[in-house]
């Protein structure tokens, strides 16, 4: 997976992180310490992106520091703890950092934020924790193709180290949206918004299907049974249409896109 982020020759570290360093460095729970002695299997650095390796500068404001990111591989026992595992690590980098788990042949990659701490600048509040579904190998579909090749930290027009990384930060987001619609296009900010509010749109009428589903098997009155049965088929098709709708608009803009970096190259040629 992580070959995916094609990492520059100068920021290519390969720096393994001992277990008992992260114990020493953190202050950790019984849960924790368990989950970082059985739960863990290895932790490696294998990118510093900097201003000296990368070529961009760093950014500074009142909540974040980026004069640095990282790029990290954890092996990981069981898939069971995934989010409890990213949570301890991210901890332990004050860095941002893209991190990548690995169970078996599976991958997923974990974002998340992180505010310098008001009451000591040198610790960091983690914030907004991501995690991206399970990937595997066998894995074909050309959006999830599309999504990988996105997430080339070689591509991105960039002026500093955090305008990269929250770049591919929102590539890794768009995941979820591509796995609906089935097509993926890379999003700015605003454009992430609108699809992360959709999204939330589409959980919460699932939901509710779920929860009248429930309900038809414990209901006995014919009544409502019609009146359930009505509403959930009416929830299906709203659910149902906003999927279509959806991947219609992205696919005219992939389309207008690629007409639009096609003539681009055509009058580049002529010239």
């Amino acid at each position: 997976m992580t070959e995916y982020f094609n990492i520059p020759p100068r920021a290519q570290i390969h720096v393994p992180i001992s277990k008992k360093l992260l114990a020493e460095k953190l202050l950790l729970t019984a849960s924790e310490r368990r989950l970082l002695r059985d739960g863990i299997v290895s932790v490696d650095m294998r990118g510093l992106f900097q201003p000296q390796t990368v070529g961009l500068a760093e950014y500074v404001d009142a909540d974040h520091l980026y004069n640095q990111f990282v790029v990290t591989e954890a092996e990981l026992k069981t898939d069971e703890k995934r989010e409890a595992a990213a949570r301890l690590l991210q901890q332990a980098f004050p860095a941002p950092m893209f991190l990548v788990l690995r169970c078996g042949d599976a991958c997923c990659v974990c974002w998340c934020d992180k505010r310098i701490n008001r009451a000591d600048a040198a610790k960091r509040v983690v914030e907004d924790l991501r995690l991206t579904r399970w990937l595997h190998p066998s894995e074909a579909e050309a959006y999830v193709k599309d999504w990988l090749a996105s997430l080339d930290t070689t591509h991105p027009s960039c002026h500093n180290l955090k305008e990269l990384y929250d770049a591919i930060a929102r590539n890794l987001a768009e995941l979820e949206v591509a796995d609906e619609t089935g097509i993926f296009s890379s999003p700015d900010a605003k454009t992430l918004a609108r699809q992360q509010l959709w999204l939330a749109r589409l959980k919460a009428n699932r939901e509710e299907q779920a929860a009248i589903q429930v309900r038809l098997k414990q209901e006995s009155q014919f009544n409502e049974r019609v009146r359930l049965t009505a509403r959930l088929r009416e929830l299906q098709n709203i659910s149902g249409q906003w999927v279509v709708d959806s991947g219609q608009r992205r696919h005219e803009t992939a389309s207008k896109a690629h007409k639009v970096t096609f003539g681009g190259l055509k009058a580049s040629n002529e010239q």
